[in-house]
């Protein structure tokens, strides 16, 4: 995903790391990518460099993506 990151200017702020689950049902590995806008992690999300990636991953296991728009 380096590739469709470049693209729509994303990068990551947390990508692993020591967390506890306080509330609700979590997982034990969060990434956060940080883009300047809403429009450009839709991008990311929906690019076709996106998708190359998510079919190499298709089956190694599970994830949830979720688009926010920040503050």
């Amino acid at each position: 995903t380096k590739i469709a990151l470049d693209k729509y200017e994303g990068h990551p702020i947390i990508r692993g790391g020591k967390c506890e689950q306080i509330e609700g049902n979590g997982t034990p590995r969060n990434v956060v990518l940080e883009f300047p806008s809403y429009e450009h992690a839709l991008g990311y999300a929906k690019s076709t460099e996106y998708a190359e990636a998510k079919a190499l991953r298709e089956g190694a296991g599970t994830i949830d993506i979720t688009v926010v728009e920040g503050v």
